[in-house]
């Protein structure tokens, strides 16, 4: 019989590995890297947000879900953040950010948000 605290990842992409970049906003200035170890993140434009690695992280998979985070959650009501494609040639992941009414808006230094991207290594078959 086997243990059910056992759980056992099945992925059908194996030796992925993620990565996970967060950001806390600054309004309109430099966002602060919580977490994206060889990443440098930077403000392109207003809710413009870039993570740009140094050196090729492997094989781009997917992304997951944008998260946005905030000290009180009605701060980030109907906003939303999407993900343009990842850029292989500069290892760019760039992310906007939109407000309740659509418009492209700065995060807050009491506003974060989080990124899971998957790469591999080896080819993505």
């Amino acid at each position: 019989m086997s243990n059910p605290a056992q759980y056992y990842q099945r992925v059908d992409v194996p030796e992925a590995e993620l990565r996970v970049l967060d950001l806390t906003g600054a309004g309109a200035s430099t966002p602060t890297k919580n977490s994206g170890p060889g990443a440098v993140v930077s403000r392109a434009g207003v809710g413009d947000y870039k993570f740009t690695f140094n050196e090729n992280p492997g094989n781009f998979v997917c992304f997951g879900r944008p998260g946005l985070r905030s000290t009180t959650g009605v701060d980030l009501k109907n906003f939303d953040a999407v993900l343009k494609n990842y850029d292989t040639t500069n290892f760019v992941v760039e992310v906007f950010v939109f407000n309740g009414a659509g418009a492209a808006t700065d995060l807050t230094s009491a506003q974060s948000l989080s990124i899971p991207v998957w790469f591999k290594r080896t080819k993505v078959s």
